[in-house]
C-alpha cells in the first residue's frame, strides 16, 4: 500500500505532501485521493488551489498559516510552482516549521534533488517519487484495473498491452479502456482484443524496423519506416528510438559476453522480462562492432541532419540500409 493510501486509512496526514516524478497517472492518483479524502464538497472556504510558475510563495505560505474556518485543517493544493527547482526562501522557512493544522499538496512534474528545498522535503518524508512502473508491479497494475472493472485478463494479452502500449499508465488506461469494451460480456480479456484494438508504438515498430534490420531485409525495414512517418512520426524521433534500442542492445551483447545474470543483464540494458528474448534474438544477429558502429552512425548522422548538412530522412535511410546488408 502507498503512503497516501496508508494516511488515508488511518486518517492522519503529513502537514506538506511533495508528489514527483515522471509518472503523471500515478501524481494524479494520489492527488485526487488526497483531495477526496481531505475536501469536503463545496468547501471554498478551507481549500485552495494555485498553479504554475508565477503563483507567490508568499501569499501561499501565508494562506497555510491561516486558521482554518470552522475546520479541522486548511489545504492547499500547488501545481508545478517549480519551488523545488531553484531557491524559494519562503517555503523553505514554512518546510523548517509547517502548520499543524494544514495540508499542503504540491504536485511537481520536475524537481532538483540537489536544492535545498527539495532536501528539507526529504527530511521531513513528504516527499513521494511516482516513477514509471517496473514491469513486475506493472503486470499486478494491469491486472487489478481490469479486476476493477469485472474482468481477467489472460497473461499473454497483458504481453501484448506491454509490448504495444509500454509503461505510460496514462496511455494504458486508455488502451486498456478500449480493450475492455472490445471484450463485451466476456468475463477475460484475450490477446485477440488486444490485438485489435491497440496500435503498436513507435518503440514497438522501431523494434520491427530493426529486426528486419537484423534479418537483412532491407526492403521491409524501409517500409516500416516510411509506415511510421505517414503515422505522423518525425525523422528525428525515429532516430532517436532507434539510438536508444541498439544502446540496449550494446548493453545486452557486453553483458552476456561477461556472463551476466539474466537479472543483470535486464538491469544493465533496460530491457523490460516480456522482451528479452526478442532482444537476445537480434542481438545474436548483430556483431558487437556492427551495434557500436550503427550507435556512432545514428550520432553522427543526427548531428549532421541537425546542422542542416544532410536531410534527416536521408540519413536513416542509409543507417537502415548500411546494417540491412552486414553480410558486406
Amino acid at each position: 500500500m502507498s503512503r497516501v493510501k496508508d494516511d488515508i486509512k488511518n486518517n492522519e496526514y503529513l502537514p506538506v505532501y511533495l508528489l514527483y516524478g515522471e509518472e503523471a497517472y500515478l501524481r494524479e492518483d494520489d492527488r485526487k485521493q488526497l483531495l477526496s479524502a481531505l475536501v469536503k464538497p463545496g468547501d471554498n472556504l478551507n481549500f485552495s488551489s494555485f498553479s504554475g510558475s508565477g503563483t507567490s510563495a508568499g501569499e501561499v505560505i501565508s494562506l497555510a498559516r491561516t486558521c482554518p474556518f470552522m475546520a479541522e485543517r486548511r489545504v492547499i493544493f500547488v501545481k508545478d510552482s517549480e519551488w523545488f527547482n531553484g531557491a524559494c526562501p519562503e517555503l523553505l522557512e514554512y518546510l523548517s516549521s509547517p502548520s499543524d493544522s494544514t495540508v499542503l499538496i504540491f504536485d511537481e512534474a520536475k524537481v532538483d534533488k540537489r536544492v535545498q528545498t527539495f532536501k528539507a522535503a526529504v527530511k521531513m518524508s513528504c516527499a513521494i517519487e511516482e516513477a514509471p512502473m517496473k514491469e513486475d508491479r506493472l503486470r499486478r497494475w494491469i491486472a487489478a484495473y481490469c479486476q476493477r472493472q469485472g474482468k481477467k485478463i489472460e497473461d499473454n494479452a497483458v504481453e501484448m498491452l506491454v509490448a504495444r502500449v509500454g509503461n505510460d499508465l496514462n496511455k494504458l488506461s486508455l488502451e486498456m479502456d478500449k480493450v475492455i469494451s472490445h471484450a463485451g460480456t466476456r468475463g477475460t480479456v484475450l490477446e485477440q482484443d488486444v490485438d485489435q484494438m491497440c496500435l503498436k508504438t513507435p518503440q514497438h515498430r522501431v523494434y520491427d524496423m530493426i529486426d528486419a534490420m537484423a534479418a537483412n531485409k532491407r526492403s521491409d525495414a524501409v517500409s516500416i519506416y516510411y509506415d511510421m512517418i505517414m503515422l505522423g512520426e518525425n525523422p528525428f524521433g525515429v532516430m532517436s528510438l532507434m539510438e536508444k534500442h541498439f544502446r540496449q542492445l550494446y548493453a545486452m551483447k557486453e553483458m552476456m559476453a561477461a556472463n551476466a545474470s539474466y537479472g543483470e543483464i535486464l538491469k544493465a540494458s533496460g530491457i523490460f522480462k516480456s522482451k528479452f528474448r526478442l532482444f537476445q534474438s537480434q542481438a545474436a544477429r548483430f556483431t558487437k562492432k556492427q551495434i557500436a558502429g550503427a550507435l556512432e552512425d545514428c550520432v553522427r548522422l543526427e548531428q549532421d541532419s541537425k546542422q542542416g548538412r544532410l536531410d534527416a530522412s536521408l540519413a536513416l535511410e542509409m543507417i537502415i540500409s548500411k546494417y540491412s546488408e552486414k553480410e558486406g
